[in-house]
């Protein structure tokens, strides 16, 4: 009984981290910023995997697309001069 409830107020986390990250990529404005809400959205989704005994599919997750594809996002903006300062209001 006990571990059901943690189970489905692990669930209910991992949900509410997952949809406030992708609400950062989907609203800031700063592309640095929007790239550590992808972040936060991916952890979530990795954290829902393991929430479900999809434990591969978690580490996946963890390494292929936390790990490589955020990353990348990273340095490429890091390393593109100038991009935080795009004005998109135009």
């Amino acid at each position: 009984m006990h571990w059901e409830v943690l189970r489905t107020s692990l669930f209910y986390l991992f949900t509410l981290i997952t949809l406030i990250g992708g609400l950062i990529v989907a609203f800031h404005r700063n592309l640095t910023w929007s790239v550590m809400g992808l972040m936060v959205a991916l952890l979530g989704v990795a954290g829902l995997f393991g929430v479900i005994n999809a434990d591969f599919l978690a580490i996946v997750e963890l390494v292929v697309y936390v790990g490589g594809v955020v990353i990348l996002f990273l340095f490429a903006i890091f390393l593109t001069g100038k991009i935080d300062k795009i004005d998109l209001t135009n």
